[in-house]
């Protein structure tokens, strides 16, 4: 009896932990630049994700308009995530450069080329 009122205040108290940090996150995304391709089918961003003492990263990430749209059901949002050409480290952001090639396929990111739309 004794084992099961311990998991049971385990379990509780998990849920309680993962409530917590889905509702206030420890962590955010800002997104610092954004450049549209030379025919207007897709936006490439950089992204600096901070997760406090943990570090974080430098993405950069290919959105086509149409193909990540949110969808709201109650107080929850799902959308399709964006996709992701290139993660380096934290702090890296100034040193990423971004330049779209004409055919709007092909991002080059810091000078080496990426595939920019989904298979």
């Amino acid at each position: 009896m004794k084992q099961r009122m311990l998991l049971a205040g385990g379990l509780s108290l998990l849920l309680l932990v993962t409530a917590f940090l889905t509702l206030f996150p420890f962590s955010s995304d800002t997104i610092l630049r954004t450049l549209d391709s030379p025919g207007g089918t897709c936006s490439a961003f950089l992204s600096v994700h901070d997760a406090g003492a943990t570090g974080g990263s430098t993405e950069v990430g290919i959105r086509e308009p149409g193909k990540h749209v949110d969808v709201r059901l109650g107080l929850c949002t799902y959308r399709k995530k964006p996709k992701s050409v290139y993660v380096g480290g934290w702090g890296m952001q100034n040193s990423v450069t971004m330049e779209w090639l004409l055919d709007d396929e092909t991002i080059l990111i810091n000078g080496k080329p990426h595939g920019a739309k989904d298979p």
